[in-house]
């Protein structure tokens, strides 16, 4: 792909990223056309063709041969082989050594061309797709591998994105849209997506075939969690960022359908790039075993040696035998020497004996099958038992040497089902599993009243999920959206009488106890891992009040507190309270409310919405203005929530960390339920354990104070690992994944030593290619065996 002016080649997973290399004035840009195929064709942008395959049919034969015989065993039987079908040099038969030889490379090469035929029948399914572009001004179904960079689609609800599309409009006029991301990340939450405003009215074939529209955005790269980008229409520049972004492999969901426009296609979209190329595997069984054949190998040879000397000075002394008279004048002695060698080295080729090697085939498959056919590996899924379902047999033996555990969170630790389990308001402690206090809590009179209202109110307002009518759920209402916490919020606020009825871009409708009220939304203040809170800033209609609610991390929150007397006295009790949850593994958020006065809001809101529209840093600039408003906060109360792990989950942690495994948490969540679903799982002891945290906090991590940092906390987990030792005290380490890239680059050696030192690890906010990137750091570094265990693509390795 080519970025800023035409260049002579594409972008492909090959090539290596030069955006270090470049002054920040000559970052380069992707161009993208919107409908103008003819305008995008100078910058070589790829189609959108997918190939996983590893072979073709003319490479299939002799690459896959080439793979055989990389193995030590399969070379020597080879040359065996040769050396039987020499006439008068073979003392055996050519097919005792050629078809035990054919027997074991068939077998391999039948089960390699049996899963290389999966992978090519899947790459066509996907490649063949239909889907709906707008072509010359009409509707047409196109092969989903002929998309273009600039295409405009129609999606439909239920069905897969085919490429990295900019989302322009949909059938709801707020440009509301959910995507179902589970594909790339793992998380089975619904993610939301609005379009800009300028778009949304771009909902017909004659209206998009119209529009001249020019995307400016960064050059492709396998990041899930940021994009940005602007768009030029009649002249005029509008800021987007990854609220407009949709994956290729993501799934429309709730929305009847939506139109965009390609921005990467093929190799250039994120899901592609987060693929590596699938070494071949090996065990550590098959290295020992190469390593025990050279051996052989060499000793053979010194018997060979030995004997075809001998062989040669038997010779000399018997050349008068009648029998052997014509062999000795017909050959001198250098080639009797080279004769007697291949002879011999055909009759001692028994020394390694080929039945071990289909031995140890046999025994794998059936291994596989025992595996597959384990009564305790298997569970009921939709009405059906699910079995062990082991896609290669060549690693069952690596097993019993795992040294490190690389593991997953969502879906994997956990079932990835949240639920609200207790909380506390001014005080007062609710639990779930009891709502009849809580519910006396809004019949009592004066302060506590109130103060219940308001906490409840904030549960159902400060979120950004989107509620749904359904005639048969308990409530009369679905709530859908991309954090599952905030739907267990919204819940629990339902079920005590403030149910969120309706949802759009403009405003909120809240059932409070049977009354209706309508709140119109000035502004969202969505969550960063930066301010580790989101807030949202509300005015009820017909009235002049305007309430910022918020919610997020004690250690964010609690600092932006009033410093009136009463909210300093309730933090102080709210403090215990948070220690309590916490020790019960639970997910603790503090939520908070703040009174604006018209003209504070209105100088503020000029800002925000010029912040929004910087092309530079934009993210910054949006969380300095945030931390602006929300100060002065008043305290509601505090939630905890519980996502429920899998069954025996602490205990088989906890089997093998005391087996010497170590154990490392790889997730995409925020760095707050990493770690708490880590207490739970006992991956970590938080009273007991050294817990360090490798945090950028809101630095740039190519500012040099950020780099400094980075080795400070380095230096920290250091001194705690030494201070571990001579207490006996565990140690773990917790980084994100802005920070992991720092410390790969800057740090690399000595991540990889402490790396080695800590008992376990909590790495959230990362990217599959990221997870990636951590398992093969300990393959290479260590030499030892690595198991990744994960419920979705996003944590292939």
């Amino acid at each position: 792909m080519v970025y800023g002016k035409v260049r002579g080649c594409a972008w492909c997973s090959g090539c290596k990223r030069e955006e270090d290399e470049l002054d920040d004035d000559e970052q380069l840009e992707v161009v993208v056309h919107m409908n103008d195929r003819k305008a995008n064709a100078p910058y070589n942008y790829p189609d959108n063709f997918i190939r996983t395959t590893q072979y073709t049919l003319l490479t299939f034969l002799p690459l896959g041969l080439l793979m055989q015989f990389r193995k030590v065993s399969n070379f020597y039987f080879l040359i065996c082989m040769i050396l039987a079908l020499i006439p008068g040099v073979s003392p055996i038969s050519p097919a005792t050594a050629i078809a035990p030889l054919v027997f074991v490379i068939g077998v391999a090469m039948v089960k390699e061309a049996v899963e290389e035929f999966k992978r090519h029948r899947a790459d066509r399914k996907a490649n063949s797709i239909l889907v709906d572009v707008l072509v010359n001004g009409k509707l047409e179904k196109v092969a989903s591998r002929d998309l273009r960079a600039g295409d405009i689609v129609r999606v439909h609800n239920g069905e897969e994105v085919r490429a990295d599309i900019f989302y322009l409009s949909s059938h709801t006029e707020e440009g509301q849209v959910f995507i179902d991301t589970c594909n790339l990340d793992g998380e089975t939450s619904l993610k939301g997506r609005k379009s800009i405003e300028v778009t949304r009215s771009l909902c017909s074939p004659e209206g998009l075939n119209a529009a001249q529209i020019t995307m400016y955005t960064v050059p492709p790269e396998p990041g899930l969690l940021a994009w940005t980008g602007r768009i030029e229409i009649d002249g005029k520049d509008y800021a987007v960022d990854i609220n407009q972004f949709l994956y290729r492999g993501c799934i429309l969901r709730k929305t009847d359908w939506l139109w965009g426009f390609v921005i990467y296609a093929g190799v250039d979209t994120k899901m592609f790039r987060n693929l590596r190329k699938r070494p071949p595997k090996s065990s550590d069984l098959d290295l020992k075993l190469n390593i025990l054949i050279i051996i052989v190998f060499l000793l053979q040879n010194v018997f060979l040696f030995l004997l075809c000397s001998l062989s040669v000075w038997w010779n000399g002394r018997h050349k008068n035998h009648w029998y052997i008279r014509w062999y000795l004048e017909s050959h001198g002695k250098a080639a009797q020497w080279f004769l007697s060698y291949l002879t011999y080295f055909v009759l001692l080729s028994y020394l390694i004996p080929i039945s071990l090697f289909v031995t140890i085939e046999l025994c794998k498959v059936i291994q596989a099958y025992w595996i597959r056919r384990d009564n305790k590996m298997k569970e009921m899924v939709n009405g059906r038992w699910r079995h062990c379902k082991p896609n290669t047999s060549n690693l069952n033996e690596q097993l019993a040497m795992v040294r490190y555990i690389f593991t997953d969170k969502t879906g994997t630790l956990t079932e990835n089902a949240m639920k609200f389990k207790m909380g506390d308001i001014k005080g007062h402690l609710i639990y779930n599993e009891n709502h009849s206090f809580s519910l006396e809590l809004l019949q009592r009179q004066g302060v506590i009243r109130t103060a219940a209202e308001e906490y409840f109110l904030a549960l159902a307002i400060c979120h950004t999920i989107q509620p749904f009518p359904d005639a048969d759920a308990p409530l009369g209402v679905v709530y859908e959206g991309g954090s599952p916490d905030e739907v267990a919020l919204v819940t629990t606020a339902a079920e005590h009488g403030f149910r969120l009825l309706e949802r759009n871009s403009r405003c909120l409708t809240v059932e409070v106890e049977g009354e209706r009220r309508v709140y119109d939304i000035l502004a969202t203040l969505e969550f960063t891992p930066e301010r580790k809170m989101m807030s949202i800033i509300v005015q009820e209609r017909n009235t002049e009040r305007i309430i910022l609610f918020t919610k997020g991390a004690d250690s964010s929150v609690g600092s932006r507190t009033a410093d009136e007397e009463d909210v300093q006295e309730y933090m102080q009790i709210l403090s215990q309270s948070l220690l309590d949850m916490a020790e019960h593994g639970l997910r603790t958020l503090l939520i908070a409310t703040r009174d604006l006065t018209s003209e504070m809001f209105s100088e503020w809101n000029t800002r925000f919405l010029a912040a929004g529209k910087v092309l530079v840093r934009r993210n910054e600039a949006v969380d300095r203005l945030c931390g602006e408003i929300e100060q002065e906060l008043r305290l509601l109360g505090a939630t905890a929530i519980e996502d429920k792990l899998q069954e025996e989950v602490p205990e088989t942690v906890s089997f093998f960390r005391e087996a010497g495994v170590m154990m490392w948490m790889l997730t995409g969540d925020k760095r707050e339920t990493a770690v708490t679903i880590a207490a739970t799982s006992s991956l970590l002891d938080p009273r007991r354990d050294y817990v360090v945290h490798v945090d950028l906090g809101s630095l740039d991590p190519k500012d040099p104070e950020a780099i400094e940092k980075i080795g400070a906390d380095l230096h920290q987990v250091e001194l705690h690992l030494e201070s571990g030792r001579r207490e006996g005290v565990r140690c773990t380490l917790v980084i994100d994944g802005t920070s992991l890239g720092v410390v790969m680059e800057h740090y690399f050696e000595l991540f990889v030593r402490l790396s080695k030192c800590v008992s376990s690890a909590v790495c959230c906010r990362l990217t599959p290619l990221q997870k990636a990137e951590i398992v093969r750091m300990f393959q290479k570094s260590t030499g030892f065996t690595a198991l990744a265990i994960g419920d979705g693509a996003n944590d292939v390795p």
